[in-house]
């Protein structure tokens, strides 16, 4: 991701979860050496992304979407298979992640191997948070 693709990264976040991380933190984000941002193209429009920090051995999903008209056609299945293949060619062991305890992507993330290994109370203001992890090689 570059700056120029900051303003659909935000509006795409805007329409699918209600808020943004914001223009300023993107800004930031993608001069940081250790974040890894990738997104999905359809006609020149971004409709999805993957955000990572990569600090070996361990990386972190920061943020993951894609744009709800496109999901079921397994493009969030190849940008994911293609960030876990980028973890394990950059040495990382173990990749984590938070997410809502009602999202039904908790059942996307257990067919990729990650577990469960924490409940974080009220993470999400009125919602828990699952803290999953894969060990990668598993």
């Amino acid at each position: 991701m570059t700056v120029t693709d900051i303003e659909q990264v935000v509006a795409l976040e805007l329409i699918t979860f209600g808020h943004s991380l914001g223009k300023a933190m993107f800004e930031q984000e993608i001069k940081n050496n250790d974040a890894a941002y990738y997104y999905v193209l359809e006609d020149q429009e971004i409709i999805g992304y993957l955000s990572s920090w990569i600090y070996e051995p361990r990386a972190e999903i920061i943020n993951f979407l894609i744009k709800k008209e496109y999901r079921g056609q397994g493009l969030g299945k190849k940008l994911f298979e293609y960030m876990i293949n980028l973890f394990q060619s950059k040495g990382v062991l173990e990749v984590s992640l938070d997410v809502r305890s009602t999202n039904n992507a908790v059942y996307f993330y257990e067919r990729f191997g990650f577990k469960t290994v924490y409940v974080r109370k009220n993470y999400y203001q009125n919602d828990d948070a699952y803290l999953m992890i894969k060990k990668i090689g598993d």
